[in-house]
């Protein structure tokens, strides 16, 4: 028997709270195996800025949740997601999101002539300094990155709903969409287009938790299915692809471009334990790579310590990349002033640190904590778990899931997701009714003693 979809909110805050727990675990891990450690031995303060933050997003976020005491037990059948409406957003979704991806390829490959031959990186360096040479560049670049985030969304169906989608279907929505982010993120020479991907998929993990699924999507055998295990595999290696392009365009060894690395992201050896490593693997191993990704991924503990030695702070952290975007867009008149960490990841406690202080980061945690409230009980309740609601699950569950790493919403690509959540939502309710995108008719009726409503 199959396990009964959760729709109790004491449950999905338990469920939240267990997630949360392990990737604060998770972290703590990646610094423990990491042959580098933050230059300013600040970890006792970090560790104290984030429980504070932390405790009271929980804290406030259980308040808001238990607000409504009343239980629902009967929804609307045609508040569910219906198979028609899901196989609707997934082929809309990945054609979009392929034929961005060829847009932009085009436009980078033909118009501005970038020669990707010379590596990932050369070419990232080629493209941020390239000129579009017509309106028609211009156009296909400003189509093409509306577009492809698209196939993020699809990945992101499919995970949540693999089991119930035809096989033939899922695996060529697989390959559409999972081509279409790898080749964009490689265009890009980016490394944290592949992140924002995985911590989509983290997110999108717990709700198949919260539905009383497996965390990883399993085969008709009720086995693990493999497929999604080899896109993590490919995430894993095109990141380390990324970080060999950066070795071979600054003629280091692997080990050379870690060690600088941690150096310009404030850190440093572990002495002892290094030398572990250096002494059994050549310099050029890719255990050095690995290292690098792993120090990415979390230097911004770092950095959030780096935050509270600082006498004096300009500019601002917090919502720096979406007024950049906004000055690059023409819509500010003023380029924001750069931060003390331009160009390095801060964790968002770190952030809210660093432009508001503990007061504000109290204020902006009361606010986090509110909004994160209001999307347990949006989970509890298939008619508020629509199109629209689904982008701001995904925007919350992201803001809170990634804290350690960044202020999520800083990664403008992230942003762009969302904002597809959204468009595709409106391009639906043109052929299809409002409905839930978390709830599934079918596997509702199932696996629920929630029926009709009378």
């Amino acid at each position: 028997m199959k396990k009964t979809i959760i729709t109790n909110k004491r449950d999905v805050f338990i469920s939240f709270f267990k997630f949360f727990v392990l990737i604060q675990l998770f972290t703590l891990l990646l610094e423990v195996i990491l042959p580098a450690s933050s230059i300013y031995n600040q970890g006792k303060e970090r560790f104290l800025i984030n429980t504070v933050f932390y405790f009271v997003v929980i804290s406030v976020s259980l308040v808001v949740s238990s607000l409504k005491k009343k239980k629902f037990t009967h929804y609307k059948k045609s508040d569910l997601l219906t198979m028609k409406k899901l196989y609707f957003l997934l082929n809309i979704s990945s054609i979009l999101g392929f034929w961005g991806m060829l847009f932009i390829l085009f436009d980078r490959v033909v118009l501005k002539k970038i020669d990707y031959s010379l590596g990932l990186r050369h070419a990232r360096y080629q493209w941020i300094n390239a000129v579009s040479p017509s309106i028609y560049s211009k156009i296909l670049s400003v189509l093409g990155n509306v577009m492809v985030p698209m196939a993020f969304i699809t990945v992101i169906l499919l995970y949540l709903y693999w089991e119930n989608i035809n096989k033939k279907i899922r695996l060529k929505r697989l390959i559409l969409s999972a081509s279409a982010v790898f080749v964009f993120a490689a265009m890009n020479g980016s490394r944290s287009i592949i992140f924002i991907q995985v911590f989509l998929l983290l997110c999108t993990s717990f709700l198949r938790f919260v539905k009383g699924k497996k965390i990883v999507p399993i085969s008709n055998k009720k086995k693990t299915d493999k497929k999604f295990f080899v896109f993590f595999i490919l995430a894993i290696s095109y990141v380390l692809t990324v970080f060999k392009s950066s070795s071979k365009l600054g003629k280091f060894d692997s080990r050379t471009l870690f060690e600088i690395f941690i150096l310009d992201l404030g850190g440093k050896v572990k002495e002892v334990y290094y030398s572990f490593f250096t002494n059994f693997f050549s310099d050029d191993s890719i255990i050095y790579h690995f290292f690098s990704a792993v120090t990415y991924l979390i230097h911004s503990q770092w950095t959030s310590e780096g935050v509270l030695l600082l006498n004096k702070r300009e500019g601002i952290v917090f919502s720096y990349s979406l007024m950049h975007f906004f000055y690059r867009m023409g819509v500010l008149s003023t380029e924001p002033q750069g931060y003390h960490f331009y160009g390095l990841f801060v964790s968002l406690p770190g952030s809210i640190f660093y432009d508001f202080g503990i007061v504000g980061m109290i204020f902006f945690g009361f606010i986090y904590g509110v909004i994160l409230g209001t999307v347990i009980i949006k989970l509890e309740r298939p008619k508020k778990s629509g199109g629209f609601d689904f982008a701001i699950i995904m925007f919350v569950l992201s803001s809170i899931f990634i804290a350690p790493f960044i202020a999520v919403h800083n990664f403008i690509y992230f942003d762009f997701v969302i904002i597809d959540m959204v468009l595709l939502e409106c391009i639906t309710r043109i052929f299809n009714r409002k409905s839930s995108w978390i709830y599934l008719e079918s596997e509702f009726c199932e696996n629920s003693r929630i029926g009709d409503e009378g």
